[in-house]
């Protein structure tokens, strides 16, 4: 009985989709079209074609034609976007909207296109390539914070340079590559195995996963961070540091967040950054032109962390607590709901996390 209950209900179905294949099939393609799901939207198309119920527009032969037209593009159009070659991204995302400007995915990307060109080759050897320069000077560090009330104190601090965008699982990428005998070391800078890692090795070499090149890299470990840093020969902020950067250095206007008062315009949080990280620079920089200080990742900063370290801490550069298992971790996440100039975190040194990237200074 079981059994010729099921046949009649695959009799029903096949049926039903006998006879309106073709206007099923056809409204799915045009609807995954508009969504960006190229590929679907090809699939559907051709099942329409083939449907026998009834004789197939005119014009889905061209909607299969348009719909893989789309989808090879945006596939090359991805890779140069990963790659920062923006003006060549450019192009083809410009080409996709002229069949489909519903794609907001390929509008965002353009977008991001036109906002940040990318420069020649040669300016990557600059050691200064995409970095800000922070002018020294003095700033109230502190407040009220998430893990303690925190002494708001008056520093004092040398000029520096910092990354003007958190280190991306490209760069990453390029560093571990350079270390890939060293498999054991590389276990302990990130875990590779946690699901969460956009980070994947295929023959010997390590690639971002597709669609996270231009992303914070995550699942780094402090020391990851650290011997990052130093094989660029940079290294990582200081709390302090980080703080008056976040905050717009010397042309600071006292935002709440890392240029605004508006949560939404710098940062990506719990609220909206839909439980993911977000492509670098997406959304608007602070006072001195850096980006993501508030949310998308937490930021690994050199200092050893100590709750009470603000009642303690030195006025001249002061590099954090002399004693401490965990390292400071500043600026919140995609995840957390405060990701404020003055939130204040940390982790255990050897600790990953889906949330953790960092980004590097140098000095002047």
């Amino acid at each position: 009985m079981q059994s010729l209950f099921w046949i009649l209900v695959s009799g029903t179905l096949f049926s039903q989709t006998e006879g309106n294949g073709y206007a099923v099939f056809y409204r799915n393609g045009k609807m995954r079209f508009k969504r960006g799901q190229y590929l679907k939207a090809h699939r559907n198309f051709n099942a329409a074609k083939i449907s026998k119920d009834k004789p197939y527009k005119s014009d889905v032969l061209e909607q299969i034609n348009i719909a893989w037209s789309c989808y090879q593009l945006k596939i090359k159009a991805d890779k140069y976007f990963e790659k920062k070659n923006y003006s060549e991204a450019s192009k083809l995302y410009k080409e996709i909207l002229k069949y489909n400007s519903y794609d907001t995915v390929v509008r965002e990307r353009l977008k991001h296109c036109k906002e940040k060109p990318e420069l020649n080759n040669s300016h990557k050897k600059d050691p200064l390539y995409k970095m800000i320069f922070v002018k020294g000077g003095k700033f109230i560090m502190g407040g009220k914070g998430n893990r303690s009330l925190q002494k708001a104190h008056q520093v004092y601090l040398n000029s520096f340079y910092i990354d003007k965008y958190e280190v991306t699982n490209s760069e990453f990428c390029e560093f571990l590559n350079k270390h890939s005998h060293e498999q054991k070391k590389i276990a302990k800078w990130i875990d590779l195995q946690a699901k969460t890692c956009q980070i994947e090795k295929r023959h010997e070499n390590f690639y971002p996963k597709q669609g996270f090149g231009s992303k914070p890299v995550v699942e780094v470990s402090w020391l990851g961070a650290y011997k990052y840093a130093q094989s660029i020969g940079k290294r990582l902020a200081t709390e302090a540091e980080w703080e008056y950067a976040a905050t717009g250095g010397n042309r600071s206007r006292g935002h709440r967040y890392s240029g605004d008062d508006n949560y939404a315009t710098v940062a990506w949080g719990r609220s909206n950054s839909g439980g993911h990280s977000h492509i670098t620079g997406e959304k608007k920089s602070n006072e001195l032109g850096i980006y993501d200080m508030s949310g998308n990742v937490y930021e690994w900063c050199y200092d050893k962390y100590d709750v009470n370290y603000y009642e303690n801490s030195v006025k001249n550069n002061p590099s954090g607590a002399p004693y401490g298992s965990e390292r400071v971790l500043r600026g919140g996440s995609f995840i957390t709901v405060n990701v404020s100039v003055r939130n204040r975190n940390a982790a255990s040194s050897d600790r990953t996390g889906s949330d953790i990237g960092f980004r590097c200074v140098k000095d002047k």
